[in-house]
């Protein structure tokens, strides 16, 4: 996997977010493995979530997910 450069996304700290398809998400945590601070197993819920605002946009957790359950998009 990897994530392509694409000049019409402004891929910089505050201008992307990960959102998190919940229904394709298997809850394996391999994106909360010391990949980022803003992405956390909620144990009570039983599924991941994201602290939206420690997120920077970088990807490194799509890489991670083998499900494809996470996405990119941009911050309105």
């Amino acid at each position: 996997k990897y994530i392509m450069n694409n000049e019409d996304v402004y891929q910089h700290n505050g201008h992307t977010k990960v959102v998190i398809d919940q229904d394709k998400c298997t809850r394996c945590q391999r994106c909360t493995d010391n990949i980022c601070q803003s992405i956390h197993f909620d144990k009570e819920k039983k599924r991941v979530e994201l602290y939206y605002d420690r997120c920077e946009g970088c990807g490194g957790c799509l890489l991670a997910c083998p499900s494809g359950a996470l996405s990119l998009t941009l911050v309105d």
